[in-house]
């Protein structure tokens, strides 16, 4: 069974010595399942050109657990990811479009520009709800921040939309790998054996090795299925 730690005492009762310390526990640690899945970063496709590579991606148990279990991993497309940069503080409110959508104003907060409001911009663009997140420094204009696509349509550009900012820079930093072309869809089960010490599971998937020249790195993902632990 799968349960949290549970706790044995252990206690001494007497009348004819002196006692400091009666009782000390012992704990039963729980079956809490802890894994990690490992990145593969620099794949390189040039390896088996025309051909495909098997690409494994370790995922680690990181503590022993009583029971065997196994879980279920399937792969996925990755993200598209932009690195955005301003040149020269913007000292007037400007919009940013997505994909022919546009944000509603951002207006500099006396006067950088946070990545919170540029967040709160784009979520409000409805293709982006939920769908974006932006990672850097607390404002745009000490540094480039990077703002992340989750599942939604790559290849479009956030780009700037009223000329009140100069030099705004987006270039492309990776953009999702597909299934199909780039790599198999690919699903299976793991299994994990009880009483050891870490283990390492690896999910192996199938790379296509083109022949064309990329500008852009492409991720793809790895995930395990929580619900699917037995």
């Amino acid at each position: 069974e799968l349960e949290p730690d549970e706790l044995v005492l252990l206690q001494i009762l007497t009348a004819d010595v002196s006692i400091e310390i009666s009782e000390g526990q012992g704990t039963i640690l729980n079956d809490e399942i802890s894994l990690v899945v490992g990145d593969v970063p620099g794949i390189d496709e040039g390896l088996n050109p025309g051909g495909t590579q098997q690409v494994s991606f370790p995922v680690s148990l990181v503590h022993p657990v009583a029971v065997p279990f196994t879980v279920d991993f399937a792969t996925s497309d990755g993200n598209e990811l932009q690195e955005l940069s301003l040149a020269t503080t913007p000292t007037s409110s400007f919009e940013l479009l997505f994909n022919g959508a546009s944000s509603p104003s951002i207006l500099p907060d006396a006067p950088p520009v946070g990545i919170g409001s540029v967040q709160e911009a784009l979520e409000q663009i409805p293709a982006l709800t939920g769908n974006v997140q932006v990672y850097g420094t607390q404002t745009i204009d000490q540094a480039p921040v990077q703002i992340e696509f989750i599942n939604v349509l790559a290849g479009v550009d956030v780009t700037q939309l009223v000329s009140s900012v100069p030099n705004f820079i987006v270039s492309t930093l990776s953009a999702p790998a597909a299934a199909g072309s780039d790599y198999d869809a690919t699903s299976g089960t793991l299994t994990f054996q009880p009483g050891m010490g870490p283990q390492v599971q690896n999910a192996v998937v199938n790379v296509h090795d083109d022949f064309e020249l990329e500008t852009v790195d492409e991720t793809f993902r790895v995930g395990l299925d929580q619900s699917s632990m037995l």
